[in-house]
Protein backbone atom coordinates (compact mmCIF):
# COMPACT_ATOMS: atom_id res chain seq x y z
CA UNK A 1 0.00 0.00 0.00
CA UNK A 2 2.78 2.42 0.58
CA UNK A 3 4.63 1.81 -2.45
CA UNK A 4 0.92 2.54 -4.30
CA UNK A 5 0.78 5.83 -2.66
CA UNK A 6 3.65 7.23 -2.34
CA UNK A 7 6.03 5.33 -5.04
CA UNK A 8 8.08 2.96 -5.56
CA UNK A 9 11.96 3.86 -4.32
CA UNK A 10 13.34 5.17 -8.06
CA UNK A 11 10.34 7.68 -7.78
CA UNK A 12 10.66 9.05 -4.65
CA UNK A 13 14.12 9.50 -4.84
CA UNK A 14 13.75 11.46 -8.26
CA UNK A 15 10.80 13.28 -6.01
CA UNK A 16 12.84 14.14 -3.59
CA UNK A 17 16.06 15.20 -5.81
CA UNK A 18 14.06 17.88 -6.91
CA UNK A 19 12.08 18.82 -4.14
CA UNK A 20 14.50 18.91 -1.39
CA UNK A 21 16.55 21.57 -2.61
CA UNK A 22 14.02 23.35 -3.36
CA UNK A 23 12.25 22.39 0.45
CA UNK A 24 15.13 23.43 1.67
CA UNK A 25 15.52 27.03 0.37
CA UNK A 26 12.59 27.69 0.69
CA UNK A 27 12.44 26.79 5.05
CA UNK A 28 15.84 29.10 4.54
CA UNK A 29 14.50 31.37 3.02
CA UNK A 30 11.29 31.73 5.71
CA UNK A 31 13.94 31.48 8.06
CA UNK A 32 15.32 34.45 7.08
CA UNK A 33 12.15 36.73 6.30
CA UNK A 34 11.29 35.54 10.07
CA UNK A 35 14.34 37.73 10.89
CA UNK A 36 13.83 40.18 8.87
CA UNK A 37 10.36 40.82 9.09
CA UNK A 38 10.85 40.80 13.08
CA UNK A 39 13.31 43.52 12.80
CA UNK A 40 11.18 45.53 11.04
CA UNK A 41 8.48 44.59 13.63
CA UNK A 42 10.68 45.80 16.24
CA UNK A 43 10.34 49.22 15.06
CA UNK A 44 6.20 49.21 15.73
CA UNK A 45 3.15 48.81 13.92
CA UNK A 46 3.49 51.47 11.79
CA UNK A 47 6.88 49.84 10.04
CA UNK A 48 5.09 46.86 9.59
CA UNK A 49 2.45 48.61 7.21
CA UNK A 50 4.76 50.49 5.53
CA UNK A 51 6.37 46.85 4.18
CA UNK A 52 3.10 45.59 4.28
CA UNK A 53 1.14 48.16 1.84
CA UNK A 54 4.26 47.13 -0.98
CA UNK A 55 3.81 43.45 -0.21
CA UNK A 56 1.06 43.17 -3.10
CA UNK A 57 2.29 45.42 -5.71
CA UNK A 58 5.72 43.81 -5.37
CA UNK A 59 4.06 39.93 -5.61
CA UNK A 60 2.07 41.61 -8.96
CA UNK A 61 5.47 42.85 -10.80
CA UNK A 62 7.05 40.00 -9.97
CA UNK A 63 3.72 37.56 -11.12
CA UNK A 64 4.45 39.48 -14.34
CA UNK A 65 7.94 37.74 -15.34
CA UNK A 66 5.49 34.50 -15.10
CA UNK A 67 4.70 34.68 -18.81
CA UNK A 68 8.90 34.14 -19.10
CA UNK A 69 9.90 32.04 -16.46
CA UNK A 70 7.34 29.30 -16.32
CA UNK A 71 7.15 29.54 -20.13
CA UNK A 72 11.05 28.45 -19.83
CA UNK A 73 10.80 26.06 -17.00
CA UNK A 74 8.29 23.85 -18.82
CA UNK A 75 9.56 24.04 -22.56
CA UNK A 76 13.20 23.46 -21.10
CA UNK A 77 12.02 20.58 -19.50
CA UNK A 78 10.09 19.37 -22.30
CA UNK A 79 13.03 19.97 -24.35
CA UNK A 80 15.36 18.00 -21.89
CA UNK A 81 12.75 15.01 -21.97
CA UNK A 82 12.87 15.20 -25.29
CA UNK A 83 16.56 14.80 -25.37
CA UNK A 84 17.03 18.17 -27.43
CA UNK A 85 19.15 19.98 -25.31
CA UNK A 86 20.01 22.64 -27.96
CA UNK A 87 16.24 24.04 -27.89
CA UNK A 88 16.84 23.66 -23.97
CA UNK A 89 19.69 26.14 -24.93
CA UNK A 90 17.80 28.73 -26.83
CA UNK A 91 15.08 28.45 -24.78
CA UNK A 92 17.23 29.41 -21.80
CA UNK A 93 18.53 32.95 -23.81
CA UNK A 94 14.70 33.52 -25.30
CA UNK A 95 13.88 34.01 -21.90
CA UNK A 96 16.88 35.87 -20.84
CA UNK A 97 16.62 38.41 -23.57
CA UNK A 98 12.59 38.36 -22.82
CA UNK A 99 13.01 39.02 -18.83
CA UNK A 100 15.67 41.45 -19.32
CA UNK A 101 13.57 43.43 -21.47
CA UNK A 102 10.63 43.08 -19.64
CA UNK A 103 12.41 43.99 -16.23
CA UNK A 104 13.69 47.80 -18.34
CA UNK A 105 10.31 48.13 -18.88
CA UNK A 106 9.25 47.45 -15.23
CA UNK A 107 11.35 49.44 -13.86
CA UNK A 108 10.72 52.86 -15.57
CA UNK A 109 6.80 52.10 -14.80
CA UNK A 110 7.77 51.48 -11.02
CA UNK A 111 10.07 54.20 -10.33
CA UNK A 112 7.78 56.45 -12.35
CA UNK A 113 4.58 55.49 -9.39
CA UNK A 114 6.55 54.75 -6.97
CA UNK A 115 5.13 57.97 -5.24
CA UNK A 116 1.56 56.99 -5.70
CA UNK A 117 1.24 53.25 -5.08
CA UNK A 118 1.37 53.00 -1.37
CA UNK A 119 -1.27 55.86 -1.13
CA UNK A 120 -3.82 53.54 -3.74
CA UNK A 121 -2.64 50.83 -1.16
CA UNK A 122 -4.78 53.03 1.48
CA UNK A 123 -1.25 53.43 3.50
CA UNK A 124 -2.17 56.00 6.17
CA UNK A 125 -0.15 59.69 7.10
CA UNK A 126 1.48 57.42 9.50
CA UNK A 127 3.14 54.55 6.78
CA UNK A 128 2.92 57.09 3.65
CA UNK A 129 6.47 58.79 3.73
CA UNK A 130 8.13 55.15 4.82
CA UNK A 131 6.13 53.33 1.87
CA UNK A 132 7.17 55.74 -0.64
CA UNK A 133 10.73 55.00 0.13
CA UNK A 134 10.66 51.54 0.67
CA UNK A 135 9.52 51.16 -2.78
CA UNK A 136 11.50 53.66 -4.60
CA UNK A 137 14.39 52.16 -2.97
CA UNK A 138 13.49 48.45 -3.86
CA UNK A 139 12.90 49.74 -7.47
CA UNK A 140 16.52 50.42 -7.75
CA UNK A 141 17.58 46.28 -8.25
CA UNK A 142 14.25 45.50 -9.62
CA UNK A 143 15.63 44.42 -13.39
CA UNK A 144 18.24 42.03 -11.26
CA UNK A 145 15.09 41.01 -9.24
CA UNK A 146 13.21 39.51 -12.18
CA UNK A 147 15.94 38.11 -14.00
CA UNK A 148 16.87 36.12 -11.28
CA UNK A 149 13.30 34.85 -11.03
CA UNK A 150 13.42 34.19 -14.86
CA UNK A 151 16.76 32.42 -14.98
CA UNK A 152 16.39 29.90 -11.99
CA UNK A 153 13.41 29.13 -14.08
CA UNK A 154 15.18 28.12 -16.77
CA UNK A 155 17.75 25.87 -14.05
CA UNK A 156 14.81 24.19 -12.23
CA UNK A 157 13.64 23.48 -16.20
CA UNK A 158 16.84 21.44 -16.38
CA UNK A 159 16.36 19.91 -12.96
CA UNK A 160 18.63 21.35 -11.72
CA UNK A 161 17.54 22.78 -7.89
CA UNK A 162 20.62 23.01 -6.24
CA UNK A 163 21.82 26.38 -7.85
CA UNK A 164 19.21 28.11 -7.22
CA UNK A 165 18.87 26.88 -3.58
CA UNK A 166 22.48 27.89 -3.16
CA UNK A 167 21.99 31.49 -4.50
CA UNK A 168 18.92 32.15 -2.64
CA UNK A 169 20.25 30.69 0.63
CA UNK A 170 23.13 33.26 0.35
CA UNK A 171 21.36 36.30 -0.98
CA UNK A 172 19.40 36.30 2.01
CA UNK A 173 21.65 35.90 4.63
CA UNK A 174 23.07 39.03 2.95
CA UNK A 175 19.70 40.64 3.59
CA UNK A 176 19.69 39.81 7.00
CA UNK A 177 23.17 41.38 7.89
CA UNK A 178 22.33 43.91 6.01
CA UNK A 179 19.65 44.35 8.04
CA UNK A 180 20.82 43.99 11.26
CA UNK A 181 23.53 46.65 9.95
CA UNK A 182 21.45 49.15 8.09
CA UNK A 183 18.26 49.31 10.23
CA UNK A 184 19.13 50.11 13.94
CA UNK A 185 21.52 52.85 15.17
CA UNK A 186 24.35 52.29 16.86
CA UNK A 187 24.39 50.03 19.83
CA UNK A 188 25.99 47.39 22.19
CA UNK A 189 26.00 43.37 21.74
CA UNK A 190 26.21 40.61 24.21
CA UNK A 191 27.91 37.78 22.82
CA UNK A 192 28.98 35.23 24.94
CA UNK A 193 29.16 37.37 27.73
CA UNK A 194 31.15 39.71 25.83
CA UNK A 195 29.96 43.28 25.42
CA UNK A 196 30.83 45.54 22.55
CA UNK A 197 29.81 48.18 20.57
CA UNK A 198 28.20 47.96 16.69
CA UNK A 199 27.92 49.90 14.40
CA UNK A 200 24.26 50.72 12.63
CA UNK A 201 23.49 53.16 10.46
CA UNK A 202 19.58 53.69 12.00
CA UNK A 203 17.86 53.82 8.72
CA UNK A 204 14.48 52.10 9.74
CA UNK A 205 12.47 50.96 6.58
CA UNK A 206 15.08 52.32 4.77
CA UNK A 207 17.93 50.14 6.11
CA UNK A 208 15.52 47.07 5.73
CA UNK A 209 14.36 48.11 1.76
CA UNK A 210 18.34 48.44 1.19
CA UNK A 211 19.32 45.36 2.32
CA UNK A 212 16.97 43.30 0.14
CA UNK A 213 17.65 45.48 -3.05
CA UNK A 214 20.92 44.63 -2.73
CA UNK A 215 20.56 40.82 -1.75
CA UNK A 216 18.12 40.25 -4.57
CA UNK A 217 20.15 42.30 -7.13
CA UNK A 218 22.75 39.55 -5.91
CA UNK A 219 20.52 36.87 -6.87
CA UNK A 220 20.13 37.81 -10.21
CA UNK A 221 23.86 38.10 -10.65
CA UNK A 222 24.86 34.69 -9.89
CA UNK A 223 21.70 32.97 -11.48
CA UNK A 224 23.19 34.66 -14.56
CA UNK A 225 26.60 33.38 -13.67
CA UNK A 226 25.33 29.65 -13.14
CA UNK A 227 24.09 29.60 -16.57
CA UNK A 228 26.75 30.58 -18.21
CA UNK A 229 28.54 27.55 -16.55
CA UNK A 230 29.05 24.92 -19.58
CA UNK A 231 29.68 21.77 -17.28
CA UNK A 232 25.59 21.31 -17.30
CA UNK A 233 22.74 20.21 -19.97
CA UNK A 234 21.48 23.56 -20.37
CA UNK A 235 23.63 26.92 -20.15
CA UNK A 236 23.44 29.98 -21.77
CA UNK A 237 25.63 30.10 -24.84
CA UNK A 238 26.83 33.45 -25.75
CA UNK A 239 29.56 32.26 -27.95
CA UNK A 240 27.31 31.60 -30.83
CA UNK A 241 24.69 34.57 -33.09
CA UNK A 242 21.94 34.51 -31.42
CA UNK A 243 18.54 34.55 -33.79
CA UNK A 244 15.13 34.98 -32.82
CA UNK A 245 13.46 31.89 -33.09
CA UNK A 246 9.57 31.98 -33.85
CA UNK A 247 8.51 28.61 -32.78
CA UNK A 248 10.14 28.49 -29.58
CA UNK A 249 9.05 32.72 -28.85
CA UNK A 250 5.24 31.27 -29.65
CA UNK A 251 5.63 28.01 -26.94
CA UNK A 252 7.25 29.94 -24.42
CA UNK A 253 4.51 32.92 -24.52
CA UNK A 254 1.44 30.14 -25.18
CA UNK A 255 2.25 27.96 -21.92
CA UNK A 256 3.71 31.29 -19.99
CA UNK A 257 0.62 33.91 -20.82
CA UNK A 258 -2.17 31.80 -18.86
CA UNK A 259 0.24 31.27 -16.21
CA UNK A 260 1.42 34.97 -15.75
CA UNK A 261 -2.83 36.02 -16.41
CA UNK A 262 -3.16 33.61 -13.23
CA UNK A 263 -0.97 35.14 -11.55
CA UNK A 264 -1.97 38.95 -11.97
CA UNK A 265 -5.22 37.98 -11.48
CA UNK A 266 -4.16 36.35 -8.36
CA UNK A 267 -1.86 39.23 -6.95
CA UNK A 268 -4.93 41.61 -8.37
CA UNK A 269 -6.85 40.19 -5.62
CA UNK A 270 -4.73 40.28 -3.65
CA UNK A 271 -4.13 44.05 -3.98
CA UNK A 272 -7.43 44.72 -3.48
CA UNK A 273 -7.77 42.37 -0.66
CA UNK A 274 -5.42 44.51 1.06
CA UNK A 275 -6.98 47.44 0.15
CA UNK A 276 -9.82 46.08 2.28
CA UNK A 277 -7.75 45.01 5.34
CA UNK A 278 -6.01 48.54 5.12
CA UNK A 279 -9.30 50.12 5.55
CA UNK A 280 -10.01 48.40 9.05
CA UNK A 281 -6.79 50.59 10.23
CA UNK A 282 -3.08 50.41 11.05
CA UNK A 283 -2.95 47.35 13.85
CA UNK A 284 -5.33 45.00 11.57
CA UNK A 285 -3.18 45.82 8.55
CA UNK A 286 0.07 44.79 10.58
CA UNK A 287 -1.31 41.53 11.97
CA UNK A 288 -2.74 40.46 8.57
CA UNK A 289 0.85 41.27 6.77
CA UNK A 290 2.71 39.25 9.95
CA UNK A 291 -0.15 36.31 9.65
CA UNK A 292 0.28 36.03 5.99
CA UNK A 293 4.05 35.81 6.77
CA UNK A 294 3.39 33.32 8.96
CA UNK A 295 1.47 31.36 7.03
CA UNK A 296 3.93 30.66 4.56
CA UNK A 297 5.83 28.73 6.64
CA UNK A 298 3.00 26.34 6.39
CA UNK A 299 3.59 25.55 2.99
CA UNK A 300 6.84 25.62 2.31
CA UNK A 301 6.66 21.77 1.93
CA UNK A 302 4.05 22.26 -0.86
CA UNK A 303 6.17 24.79 -2.77
CA UNK A 304 9.21 22.27 -3.38
CA UNK A 305 7.00 19.20 -4.36
CA UNK A 306 5.32 21.54 -6.62
CA UNK A 307 8.69 22.36 -7.89
CA UNK A 308 9.24 19.06 -8.41
CA UNK A 309 5.77 18.14 -10.32
CA UNK A 310 6.54 21.04 -13.10
CA UNK A 311 9.90 19.62 -13.91
CA UNK A 312 9.20 15.52 -13.45
CA UNK A 313 5.52 15.86 -15.08
CA UNK A 314 7.43 18.36 -17.81
CA UNK A 315 9.98 16.15 -18.94
CA UNK A 316 7.92 12.84 -18.74
CA UNK A 317 5.68 14.49 -21.43
CA UNK A 318 8.55 15.43 -23.73
CA UNK A 319 9.36 12.27 -23.81
CA UNK A 320 6.10 11.33 -24.69
CA UNK A 321 5.64 9.34 -21.20
CA UNK A 322 2.27 10.18 -20.02
CA UNK A 323 1.66 7.50 -17.63
CA UNK A 324 5.04 8.43 -15.78
CA UNK A 325 3.75 12.29 -15.65
CA UNK A 326 0.54 11.21 -14.33
CA UNK A 327 2.22 9.24 -11.73
CA UNK A 328 4.82 11.88 -10.74
CA UNK A 329 1.51 14.19 -10.32
CA UNK A 330 0.20 12.06 -7.67
CA UNK A 331 2.69 11.18 -5.94
CA UNK A 332 3.96 14.37 -4.80
CA UNK A 333 0.22 15.24 -4.48
CA UNK A 334 -0.11 12.66 -1.98
CA UNK A 335 3.00 13.67 0.06
CA UNK A 336 2.28 17.08 -0.24
CA UNK A 337 -1.27 16.71 0.86
CA UNK A 338 -0.22 14.33 4.31
CA UNK A 339 2.72 17.59 5.25
CA UNK A 340 0.67 20.17 5.37
CA UNK A 341 -1.70 17.92 7.35
CA UNK A 342 1.30 17.96 10.22
CA UNK A 343 2.26 21.57 9.10
CA UNK A 344 -1.44 22.82 9.12
CA UNK A 345 -1.82 21.04 13.08
CA UNK A 346 1.46 22.87 14.10
CA UNK A 347 -0.10 26.27 12.84
CA UNK A 348 -3.24 25.76 14.60
CA UNK A 349 -1.70 24.58 17.90
CA UNK A 350 1.13 27.38 17.92
CA UNK A 351 -0.32 30.33 16.12
CA UNK A 352 -0.10 32.89 19.21
CA UNK A 353 3.81 31.80 19.68
CA UNK A 354 4.19 31.87 15.85
CA UNK A 355 2.99 35.19 15.73
CA UNK A 356 5.16 36.35 18.67
CA UNK A 357 8.14 35.51 16.47
CA UNK A 358 7.56 38.13 14.55
CA UNK A 359 6.04 41.55 16.97
CA UNK A 360 5.77 42.25 20.79
CA UNK A 361 3.01 44.06 19.91
CA UNK A 362 0.18 42.54 22.33
CA UNK A 363 -2.86 43.89 19.78
CA UNK A 364 -1.26 42.60 16.61
CA UNK A 365 -0.93 39.11 18.24
CA UNK A 366 -4.18 39.01 19.22
CA UNK A 367 -5.50 39.78 16.08
CA UNK A 368 -3.27 38.09 14.04
CA UNK A 369 -3.37 33.93 16.16
CA UNK A 370 -7.57 33.54 15.51
CA UNK A 371 -6.72 33.95 11.79
CA UNK A 372 -3.85 31.98 11.42
CA UNK A 373 -5.82 29.27 13.08
CA UNK A 374 -8.28 29.54 10.66
CA UNK A 375 -6.21 29.42 7.95
CA UNK A 376 -4.47 26.41 9.61
CA UNK A 377 -7.60 24.58 8.58
CA UNK A 378 -7.23 24.70 4.96
CA UNK A 379 -3.95 23.61 4.34
CA UNK A 380 -4.04 20.22 3.09
CA UNK A 381 -6.04 22.10 0.37
CA UNK A 382 -3.98 24.85 -0.11
CA UNK A 383 -1.56 21.83 -0.82
CA UNK A 384 -3.74 20.53 -3.23
CA UNK A 385 -3.93 23.70 -5.50
CA UNK A 386 -0.51 24.56 -5.14
CA UNK A 387 1.47 21.03 -5.92
CA UNK A 388 -1.28 19.83 -8.82
CA UNK A 389 -1.23 23.13 -10.76
CA UNK A 390 2.74 22.44 -11.06
CA UNK A 391 2.35 19.30 -12.45
CA UNK A 392 -0.56 21.01 -14.98
CA UNK A 393 1.90 23.94 -15.88
CA UNK A 394 4.40 20.83 -16.08
CA UNK A 395 2.41 19.17 -19.34
CA UNK A 396 1.46 22.61 -20.69
CA UNK A 397 -1.91 22.85 -19.43
CA UNK A 398 -1.87 26.82 -17.55
CA UNK A 399 -5.44 28.06 -19.02
CA UNK A 400 -7.35 25.67 -16.08
CA UNK A 401 -5.36 27.22 -13.26
CA UNK A 402 -5.87 30.50 -14.26
CA UNK A 403 -9.59 29.96 -14.92
CA UNK A 404 -9.86 28.04 -11.31
CA UNK A 405 -7.48 30.61 -9.32
CA UNK A 406 -9.13 33.97 -10.93
CA UNK A 407 -12.61 32.74 -10.56
CA UNK A 408 -12.15 31.62 -7.05
CA UNK A 409 -10.09 34.68 -6.51
CA UNK A 410 -12.56 37.28 -7.51
CA UNK A 411 -15.49 35.51 -7.15
CA UNK A 412 -15.20 33.99 -3.53
CA UNK A 413 -12.55 36.11 -1.42
CA UNK A 414 -13.51 39.28 -2.23
CA UNK A 415 -17.03 39.36 -2.38
CA UNK A 416 -17.13 37.21 0.77
CA UNK A 417 -14.09 39.06 2.43
CA UNK A 418 -15.89 42.28 2.02
CA UNK A 419 -19.57 41.07 3.65
CA UNK A 420 -17.69 39.58 6.29
CA UNK A 421 -15.52 42.48 7.01
CA UNK A 422 -17.82 45.31 6.97
CA UNK A 423 -21.14 44.38 6.48
CA UNK A 424 -20.88 41.58 9.34
CA UNK A 425 -18.67 43.62 11.56
CA UNK A 426 -16.03 40.67 11.80
CA UNK A 427 -13.23 42.52 10.67
CA UNK A 428 -9.57 40.72 10.55
CA UNK A 429 -11.36 37.41 10.86
CA UNK A 430 -14.34 37.80 8.56
CA UNK A 431 -11.61 39.25 5.47
CA UNK A 432 -9.84 35.95 6.28
CA UNK A 433 -13.27 33.91 5.77
CA UNK A 434 -13.21 34.92 2.30
CA UNK A 435 -9.90 33.97 1.86
CA UNK A 436 -9.80 30.62 3.23
CA UNK A 437 -13.24 29.97 1.13
CA UNK A 438 -11.18 31.07 -2.01
CA UNK A 439 -7.89 28.54 -1.08
CA UNK A 440 -10.76 25.39 -0.36
CA UNK A 441 -12.46 25.74 -3.46
CA UNK A 442 -9.43 26.37 -5.18
CA UNK A 443 -7.85 23.02 -4.31
CA UNK A 444 -10.88 21.10 -4.79
CA UNK A 445 -11.23 22.20 -8.54
CA UNK A 446 -7.77 21.78 -8.64
CA UNK A 447 -7.83 17.97 -7.68
CA UNK A 448 -10.47 17.50 -10.21
CA UNK A 449 -9.30 19.07 -13.84
CA UNK A 450 -5.67 16.72 -12.63
CA UNK A 451 -7.83 13.64 -11.93
CA UNK A 452 -9.87 14.59 -15.29
CA UNK A 453 -6.82 13.94 -16.99
CA UNK A 454 -7.45 15.38 -20.39
CA UNK A 455 -4.40 17.71 -19.68
CA UNK A 456 -2.63 14.16 -20.70
CA UNK A 457 -3.80 14.55 -24.23
CA UNK A 458 -2.59 18.10 -24.50
CA UNK A 459 0.17 18.59 -27.60
CA UNK A 460 3.27 21.57 -27.69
Amino acid sequence: MKKELFGSRAELAQVWRLSGPTIFENIMLSMTSIVDTAMVGSLGAAATAAVAVNSSPMWMINSTTAAIAVGATVMVARFVGAAQEDKARDTARHAALLGLGLGVVLTVLVSAMSGAIPRWMGAGSDVLPAAVDYLRIMTSTLILRLMSIVLSGVLRGAGNMRAPMLINVAANAVNVAGNYFLIYKPHTADLFGLRFGVWGAGLGVRGAALATAVSVGLAGVLMFLALLSRRQRVYLDLRTRFHWDGDILKKILKVGLPAAMERLAINGGQLVFLRIVAGLGTVPLAAHHLGVTAESLCYLPADGYAAAATTLVGQACGAGDTQSARRYGQITFRLGFVTMLFTGGLLFAFSPQIMGLFTPDAAVIALGAPVLRLVALVQPLFATAIILSGALRGAGDTRWPFYISAGCMWGIRQALAWVCAYSLGMGLMGAWVGMVADLAARGLLIYLRFRRGKWMELRM
